[in-house]
């Protein structure tokens, strides 16, 4: 069903993918630890509400924007349409965590936690798509050709 370099490049696409997020979401994680170990965790109130989950997001859509906007320039028009969507996000993700720090706002907590915990679970499908770009290998075109010029010698002399 499937090519063996096909999942071999899912697999390599998911193990970066996972080891980026943890390392990106490291300060959140030793956090909460420091929390329990130190003190009482109450809620996760303190981990999100002034956006560390927005800076986390921005930091996966920034990367995928970079696979996504190489690959959009050998006219691939899904990513492409990636390519635009993700600046677009990283845009309107930066907004929202501005406004979360703005000194003018007291932001609801509700709605932040919506907002950045559902803008970083739609960066992970994103992000885990660029990892694939990145590893999915491209077709040898120098030795193609030069194993079609050595075809057509043989076929002229």
């Amino acid at each position: 069903m499937f090519s063996k370099e096909i999942l071999r490049c899912h697999g390599i696409s998911i193990q970066n993918t996972v080891f980026i997020v943890v390392f990106s979401i490291l300060p959140f994680f030793f956090g909460i630890l420091y929390t329990v170990l130190f003190s009482e965790l109450n809620s996760l109130i303190p981990f999100y509400s002034r956006g560390e989950f927005f800076l986390y997001t921005v930091s996966l859509i920034s990367s995928a924007y970079i696979s996504y906007h190489t690959a959009s320039s050998t006219k691939k028009l899904f990513e492409g349409w990636l390519s635009i969507t993700s600046l677009i996000l990283l845009v309107l993700v930066s907004v929202c965590y501005a406004f979360i720090i703005s000194k003018n706002v007291t932001p609801r907590l509700d709605v932040v936690k919506i907002l950045s915990f559902g803008s970083f679970a739609l960066s992970l499908p994103l992000f885990y798509y660029s990892q694939y770009l990145v590893t999915k290998r491209s077709p040898d075109i120098v030795n193609l050709r030069k194993s079609e010029q050595n075809e057509i010698e043989k076929k002229l002399f």
